[in-house]
């Protein structure tokens, strides 16, 4: 459906560069991201598009779940869009699956939460009774699990690297080894 009304031209996609296809949706798991210009009119073909693939699949999609992003868009216009789709805007501090659905330039703003939930997590182990061994366990398991998602999606700037590698010295739980990521 998405793609017969981006072929009327009713639809349009994003383009990564000059000569690659349009883009006008991409499906992840159970969620849909669809592409299009921010004007009330396709905002419009969007919102009958998805009533009809309620009607013929008998799905119901949750538009209070679903978010809107159009940070170029003028504020009004972005209102009457957001009327029509009967969706919530998207804020610079959300996050989609864990991670923040919104990346500038530099991303040494965005990752030192990763750092933090690190160096936090051990300070709860303080009073377990664990051996040398047991203590290099916990980090090796839990502590490199932390930022692992994250650095499947992003590659990390190398300073926030290494502030993973220095909080995740045992030196920080009373140990002699250093685990790296």
């Amino acid at each position: 459906m998405l793609r017969s009304a981006e072929e009327r031209r009713a639809l349009s996609g994003i383009h990564i560069s000059r000569e690659s296809p349009s883009i006008s949706h991409i499906l992840f798991a159970d969620d849909t991201m669809i592409f299009c210009r921010a004007t009330l009119e396709e905002a419009k073909v969007v919102m009958n598009i998805l009533r009809e693939y309620e009607a013929v699949s008998g799905q119901m999609i949750n538009i209070k779940c679903s978010i809107s992003s159009s940070p170029r868009t003028g504020g009004r216009m972005r209102g009457d869009i957001l009327v029509v789709l009967g969706m919530k805007e998207v804020r610079d501090q959300d996050k989609y699956l864990g991670l923040p659905s919104h990346i500038g330039r530099t991303k040494k703003e965005i990752f030192p939460y990763i750092v933090g939930r690190v160096e936090e997590r051990p300070r709860g182990w303080k009073g377990k009774l664990l051996s040398q061994a047991g203590k290099e366990i916990l980090i090796k398991s839990v502590l490199s699990a932390i930022p692992n998602y994250v650095m499947n999606c992003f590659k990390l700037p190398l300073g926030i690297i290494d502030n993973l590698n220095s909080s995740m010295e045992i030196g920080q739980i009373r140990t002699a080894k250093r685990v790296f990521i």
